[in-house]
C-alpha cells in the first residue's frame, strides 16, 4: 500500500513567490504558469494556473496553498487548508 503524502507552498501573492512555486510544481513534473493581469473583469488580480487532472485549477488570491497529493497539484484557500490539514496549523 501506498501512503498518501502532501507537501504545500503558501502564496503570499507576490511575483517572487509565484516563480518559486512554479519552479517547485515544474520539478515535481507539474505544469504551471503565472498570470499578472487577468483576462476577466472578476478577476483582477495576479493568479497562478495549475494544470490538473481536473483541468486548469487557479490559486487566484493571495495566501492561497498549492498542495502537492501524490501525482498532482491542487491549490487551496487558507480556509481549505487548514480544514484539510488541521495537525499542520495547529
Amino acid at each position: 500500500m501506498v501512503k498518501n503524502t502532501a507537501f504545500a507552498m503558501f502564496w503570499d501573492g507576490s511575483m517572487a513567490e509565484a516563480g518559486r512555486i512554479i519552479e517547485w510544481i515544474e520539478a515535481e513534473g507539474g505544469i504551471a504558469e503565472f498570470k499578472e493581469t487577468n483576462e476577466t473583469s472578476h478577476r483582477l488580480h495576479p493568479e497562478i494556473r495549475v494544470r490538473s487532472g481536473k483541468g486548469i485549477r487557479y490559486a487566484a488570491y493571495p495566501e492561497h496553498w498549492i498542495v502537492h497529493i501524490n501525482d498532482g497539484f491542487e491549490p487551496m484557500s487558507q480556509f481549505k487548508f487548514e480544514e484539510t490539514f488541521p495537525q499542520v496549523t495547529e
